[in-house]
């Protein structure tokens, strides 16, 4: 894990990046892109081309004054017959827009829909996801002052249909007050949105495999039924762990993370609790943001907390006992853009496993590198032999080489071997 680079507004071509609060990746051919979503202060939608981590370029951007565009503050991404769209929101206008980015350069508005007589749950939509439920796509929002969930079919990007609203306090919906983070999951055939309400300190787990008729499924709340850290739940993440499922959850104002087992999601459990402070967690202050992520045969958590302006990575390969893996703080080892970090978002280029943390004072964009990319040691005939963080890597050599030439190649692998001169 290592610092890898920085974007920052006003340099090197980014005029755009104002107080960044949500980075979402995408795919175009073979080319890698990340939007990102400034606050209320910009507004802006701007779009980068990342496929060259180290010099990230800024393609396009959507800035309401000057466009004359809706604000944008967040966006799912999704295909549809062959083209790429940015399902979006604006959290002042009460919309949902529908843009297509197949050509990210420039980006264009297809349509939009309004809170009113037909979405009635788009008041503050603060989070939104897309799913494909047969041969149909659906966009889920989370509305924090409708302290619901609207439901909206994009099959026909030109022209979306509400599908079904959810309430709280209605039809058995318990825990929705100030929505504000949605995710899905597939069980057993079915499909589920997890909402997290963070007034109601909890989760609402609602059954969505017929989007035009959602039921509850279950609900979980902090203090109760032994969940210790759903105080102000925030984000929501799943991860299937060999054969389970787990939610991983962001308390934010009781400064910690919960895992809950929704194998079962009609009858959801508490596995285990993170707290900032306790066991070795030292950046879960105000944790906002959760970003499950596979490296070798290791499953991690990248948290990341605005009032400590940092990240905590947590090992959940066994979400029971979950290990604090790593430490992130802003100006410290040569990390110098994290202050006010509220969200993260990871991708793979050329084998390499990249994060992108918005770093919401500091009007930039943190990179770092989780995965080195594969290296190399050469045997005593130059022949090269390839391994990354996790593999064994067998290498002979003659008393001709000189070990110490090549200890910088294999340093962190598992060579199981002890080296004095050579290895003959």
């Amino acid at each position: 894990i290592s610092p890898f680079g920085v974007i920052q507004n006003g340099t090197d071509g980014f005029d755009s990046i104002v107080n960044p609060l949500k980075i979402n990746t995408f795919q175009i051919g073979n080319s890698i892109y990340a939007g990102v979503h400034s606050d209320s202060t910009a507004d802006s939608f701007t779009i980068m081309n990342i496929t060259d981590p180290s010099s990230p370029q800024q393609v396009s951007v959507l800035d309401p004054s000057v466009n004359s565009l809706f604000n944008i503050d967040d966006a799912a991404y999704t295909v549809i017959d062959g083209s790429t769209y940015a399902i979006s929101i604006s959290i002042h206008d009460d919309r949902v827009l529908i843009i297509n980015v197949s050509n990210p350069s420039i980006p264009s508005l297809v349509t939009y829909v309004t809170d009113g007589a037909n979405y009635t749950e788009l008041d503050l939509p603060f989070d939104i996801t897309t799913v494909k439920i047969g041969s149909s796509t659906f966009a889920l929002v989370a509305a924090h002052f409708d302290h619901g969930v609207q439901i909206i079919d994009i099959t026909d990007p030109s022209n979306p249909i509400p599908a079904s609203a959810i309430t709280d306090g209605e039809d058995g919906y318990t825990t929705l007050s100030y929505a504000t983070s949605i995710t899905t999951v597939t069980l057993d055939s079915s499909t589920f949105a997890l909402v997290a309400g963070r007034n109601d300190n909890g989760i609402q787990i609602v059954n969505i495999t017929d989007p035009y008729n959602p039921t509850p499924a279950s609900a979980i709340t902090h203090g109760n039924g032994g969940y210790t850290e759903l105080y102000g739940s925030y984000d929501i993440a799943t991860v299937t762990l060999d054969s389970s499922t787990f939610a991983i959850v962001a308390g934010r104002y009781g400064q910690g993370v919960q895992i809950v087992d929704i194998t079962d999601p009609y009858n959801p459990a508490p596995v285990s609790a993170m707290t900032d402070g306790v066991g070795g967690y030292t950046e879960l202050y105000n944790v906002a943001s959760i970003t499950p992520i596979t490296i070798g045969a290791s499953t991690f958590v990248l948290a990341a907390a605005v009032l400590d302006s940092g990240i905590q990575i947590i090992n959940i390969t066994d979400p029971y006992n979950p290990t604090p893996a790593y430490a992130i703080s802003d100006n410290v080892g040569g990390y110098d853009t994290l202050s006010g970090s509220s969200y993260t978002v990871t991708t793979t280029i050329d084998d390499v496993i990249y994060a992108f943390v918005t770093a919401n004072n500091e009007n930039g964009i943190q990179i770092i590198k989780l995965e080195h990319e594969y290296i190399s040691a050469y045997t005593s005939n130059q022949n090269p032999k390839y391994a990354k963080a996790g593999d064994t890597l067998g290498i002979s050599f003659t008393t001709s080489d000189t070990i110490a030439s090549h200890s910088s190649q294999i340093l962190g692998l598992n060579t199981n071997a002890t080296v004095n001169d050579a290895i003959y």
